[in-house]
């Protein structure tokens, strides 16, 4: 389904039809989304307890190295412009292609998987493959099948009721959905999707900015490096509410920053406006570190 969009995105051009690129964008979220979750999942069934939380933080690394890259290629310098962007859109097939190979050829089902379908023998050889050779396979697959066990077992007592019958349960729910609602208003999306056009407002050059919202990829980078190593030592409140307090501080000195620009047009307010920039891609992905690990 991705490669399917990613191909309709550059047909766009050739064949002149705005409708394409739009149903190439429709694909691809669609697809984006299911490999959000499909992966979240796999991750999890595949990897040791110990290992699952540095698991969420590689997956947020890993998307912050693309979005750094995707930045990188998009610089008019490179393919950003009006008759090169098709081929970032190849280029962006080529880990898919690579990954349907890997899948194919390389990669087994998780162990949970097979126990569910009660078949022990390929859930050990599952272990075996994913799991480091000090494990005992036997031993690991009967923890996992006790953990499924346990999954299913309250899944079949609990049902959708106990998300308002039971009490830690519903306080689960509403931080979660706090803290998702928190995330997806704090602005990161236009950050990410208009970054170059935010620098670009302010002051910078079409270039100076496209160039600065790619390096400013980096301190995203950094913060989720920063929150990995400092998640177990500081504290998942701690960490969580500075962060919070950062990113209202951010917003806020951002906005009376384009404030203050559009009213006397200080050119030098644009650098101000960058440092904030970088701060708060710093600090989003450092507070989206610690939430698959709360």
């Amino acid at each position: 389904m991705m490669i399917l969009g990613l191909f309709l995105s550059p047909l766009s051009l050739y064949s002149n039809m705005a409708e394409l690129f739009i149903l190439s964008r429709l694909i691809a979220g669609i697809a984006v989304g299911m490999s959000t979750m499909v992966q979240s999942v796999f991750l999890t069934e595949i990897s040791p307890v110990g290992c699952r939380g540095l698991m969420g933080t590689m997956t947020g690394l890993s998307t912050n190295i693309g979005v750094l890259t995707s930045s990188a290629l998009g610089l008019p310098q490179i393919f950003g412009t009006d008759t090169l962007w098709p081929y970032v859109f190849y280029i962006e097939m080529l880990p898919c292609f690579m990954l349907i190979v890997y899948a194919i050829f390389v990669l087994h089902e998780s162990p949970l998987y097979f126990l569910r379908r009660n078949d022990e023998k390929q859930a050990q050889k599952a272990v075996e493959f994913y799991y480091s050779r000090e494990d005992n396979s036997y031993r690991v697959t009967k923890q996992l099948e006790m953990e499924l066990h346990s999954q299913i077992h309250h899944l079949r007592d609990a049902g959708w009721m106990v998300l308002w019958t039971d009490r830690a349960t519903r306080r689960a729910l509403y931080f979660s959905i706090i803290l998702n609602g928190t995330v997806s208003f704090s602005g990161i999306i236009a950050m990410s999707f208009f970054g170059t056009f935010l620098l670009n407002a302010i002051g910078f050059s079409e270039h100076g900015a496209a160039l600065a919202n790619c390096i400013s990829s980096l301190a995203g980078t950094a913060g989720i490096l920063v929150g990995a190593i400092t998640i177990d030592n500081i504290g998942r409140r701690f960490l969580l509410i500075g962060s919070m307090v950062s990113l209202v501080a951010v917003n806020t000195g951002m906005m009376a920053l384009v404030s203050i620009f559009l009213r006397y047009h200080f050119i030098w307010l644009g650098y101000g406006f960058l440092l904030l920039f970088n701060v708060f891609l710093f600090v989003f992905r450092f507070f989206n570190t610690i939430i698959p690990i709360i």
